[in-house]
This record gives structure tokens, sequence and C-alpha cells, in this order.
């Protein structure tokens, strides 16, 4: 059972260099769109899925709460001070 994961030969190493540019403990709006407009351009994998849902969910909270710094949103937003979810779109069967 693979479970979605990439084998080591489809491992596209553009995801974690996206990831760590663009969604990385410092970001900013500008770049977290694109990281989903990236993520959306690559052969779709649940590992693409994940990657895309952390950088949806990191541009929709627009505060810096904890190690995560939106460098557009440097202070913390008491509105925010909740868990976020995203809502998969692929259903496991």
């Amino acid at each position: 059972m693979s479970f979605g994961l990439a084998s080591p030969e489809t491992f596209d190493a553009r995801i974690p260099e996206t990831m760590w540019n663009d969604v990385g403990p410092i970001r900013d709006g500008d770049r977290l769109l694109e990281a989903t407009t990236a993520l959306a351009d690559l052969p779709q994998s649940g590992y693409t899925e994940i990657c895309a849902m952390i950088a949806r969910a990191a541009a929709a909270r627009l505060e810096s709460r904890g190690v995560h710094i939106r460098s557009d949103y440097p202070e913390q937003d008491s509105a925010f001070a909740t868990r976020s979810f995203d809502q998969h779109h692929v259903h496991a069967r």
C-alpha cells in the first residue's frame, strides 16, 4: 500500500525547496501565493496536497504566532487564537 507517498524515483526536489523558501517560518502573502501556485503546477501526489494545504492555511492566517512569522503581519491577532483547518477535497475510500 503506497498511501499516496512519492517513491524516491518520482520525488520532486522542488517541493521541499518551495516549502522552505516560501512557506518556511518567515513568510509573507506574496510568497505564500507563489508557493500555492508552484505546488499546483507540480505533479499531484499526497505529498504535494499536504504541502498545498499547509501553504493555504499559512496564507489564511494573517498574523504572526509562535515561530511562524508573517513579515506582512508582524503582530498576533486574538481573532486567530484558534485552530485552523483546511478541507481536503479528495476523500479516502
